[in-house]
């Protein structure tokens, strides 16, 4: 069963409190950080304003500190061992309950190299720093990666235990 998201105020508590190894052990390969899309939100252009709130820091550029959720990379199923499954199915290893995510809406591909994300066949597709995701894409450090309406930033554990640390 996928481990549920923790708020961003839990993280940087975590953060704090625990060593550098026990953070980044809890988030596994990596995380996804993202504020879920306003109920409602069609995801598309919209003629209507809307004013940004949330609070932000120089030390997590780009990461709500108060209404975002972290979502640990980490392998919680059994079969495809060097795979990560996303979607909103709870078979999936990493499970995001919101309408825009597929069942099993991408994959991300565990290699020496690093981290590659494909989609699975999602209906609402996928877009890694604001690009259509055409084909497998090696992931890094401080990617935008949108899956349906919803967008993250992917850290690996040690960059975003630093900088939850120095947020205010």
């Amino acid at each position: 069963m996928a481990t549920a998201p923790l708020p961003i105020k839990e993280a940087i508590r975590l953060a704090r409190a625990e060593g550098e190894a026990a953070f980044c052990e809890r988030l596994g390969f990596g995380a996804l950080v993202g504020t879920p899309p306003e109920s409602g939100d069609p995801g598309g252009w919209s003629y209507h304003t809307r004013a940004i709130r949330g609070a932000f820091s120089r030390a997590a550029p780009g990461i709500d500190l108060k209404q975002s959720f972290v979502y640990a990379l980490e392998k919680t199923q059994s079969r495809f061992a060097d795979t990560l499954l996303i979607g909103r199915s709870e078979s999936n290893d990493v499970r995001i309950d919101q309408d825009s995510i597929s069942k099993l809406h991408a994959r991300i591909r565990v290699t020496p190299g690093g981290m590659r994300i494909t989609d699975a066949g999602s209906k609402n597709g996928i877009h890694v720093n604001y690009e259509p995701l055409l084909a497998e894409h090696a992931l890094a450090d401080g990617d935008t990666v949108t899956l349906g309406h919803f967008m993250f930033q992917f850290h690996l554990p040690a960059e975003l235990y630093r900088m939850l640390r120095a947020a205010h």
